[in-house]
């Protein structure tokens, strides 16, 4: 592979799928899974794929990474890069 050049790195059979959607903050360059939850870090607003959102007509079952490029936080318009990963710890 030369200089430059991106990589192709994908999961491989059998393996969970994952995104690498990029955050800011406290979630930056984290994998998530299809049911992760995020939360916005301006308002709190936290987005559950398995609810999606009302607002902006996403159904129930779709991942924070699936979202349309124009969503933004129903409650304060916040982009997505706004988002963190919600631990359920």
């Amino acid at each position: 592979m030369s200089r430059g050049q991106a990589r192709s790195v994908g999961p491989g059979p059998g393996d969970t799928p994952v995104s690498t959607v990029p955050f800011q903050g406290f979630g930056n360059a984290r994998e998530i899974s299809p049911d992760t939850r995020l939360e916005c870090k301006i308002c709190w607003y936290v987005y559950d794929p398995a609810v999606g959102d009302a607002v902006w007509q996403v159904p129930p079952g779709t991942p924070f990474d699936q979202l349309p490029p124009h969503w933004t936080c129903p409650n304060c318009a916040a982009l997505q890069g706004q988002f963190m990963v919600v631990h359920d710890d």
